[in-house]
């Protein structure tokens, strides 16, 4: 995760040799925290006044600390010896940039760019993520990873008749087999009550009946509809 601050600039307090892994600067007392995986990218000699300018990222700072721990020779850089006195940036550059414009092309969101857990509820708003928002087609099969859709990932009672638009559930948007009995957790897994049935009454018509049980209803007629486990 990159962190960035505004006018942060300072020296360095003591040479630093161009393997050091620790820099020293007075003014380092003034950076905020940086606790990985945070980043904080820094340029060091950024007016080429005793050389090209390096730029390194820092990977660990105390709030308050004179010291950082960094990575040298970033984003195409290369490290060398910087002399007490060297003028030292915190600056947006041009690899920073390229980052954040990435954030629109094709696959940029995967897994790995994502930390645990880090879409909690309660970090998307009532009623957020609706028909505007998606794109048509924005989910296909290959953006889901096998098995990610877990029953723990669903607060309970939140796949509701509102969520789904008339007639979104359709034939063409599910995959052959989707929906198999290993699917559902147990016959208890959907119970009566999340079953809608369309009763038709009139004349010569009867009810639909619908049935959770293990084993098929007793003389099932048309229209009947019943969950059972799948043989095994």
């Amino acid at each position: 995760m990159q962190q960035w601050q505004n006018f942060a600039h300072g020296a360095l307090s003591q040479e630093a040799s161009s393997s050091a892994l620790v820099l020293h600067s007075a003014t380092f007392a003034a950076l905020q925290e940086v606790v990985a995986p945070a980043t904080l990218t820094l340029v060091l000699d950024p007016e080429a006044g005793a050389g090209v300018p390096e730029v390194v990222v820092v990977t660990a700072h105390t709030l308050g600390a004179q010291t950082a721990t960094v990575a040298r020779g970033a984003q195409s850089t290369s490290s060398r010896v910087h002399a007490a006195g060297t003028e030292w940036v915190a600056p947006v550059t041009a690899a920073d940039m390229d980052r954040i414009t990435a954030i629109e092309a094709p696959g940029w969101v995967t897994a790995l760019r994502m930390a645990l857990n880090s879409v909690p509820a309660s970090a998307i708003q009532r009623g957020a993520v609706g028909e505007l928002a998606l794109a048509a087609a924005a989910v296909p099969s290959r953006a889901l990873q096998v098995g990610c859709v877990l029953a723990r990932n669903i607060g309970a009672g939140q796949v509701g008749q509102a969520a789904l638009a008339s007639g979104a559930v359709v034939a063409d948007k599910l995959g052959p087999g989707c929906v198999s009995a290993s699917k559902i957790a147990t016959v208890s897994g959907v119970p009566e009550v999340h079953v809608g049935t369309t009763v038709v009454e009139g004349v010569g018509k009867r009810r639909p009946r619908t049935t959770i049980s293990a084993t098929a209803p007793a003389s099932p007629q048309d229209g009947d509809i019943w969950l059972q486990p799948a043989s095994s």
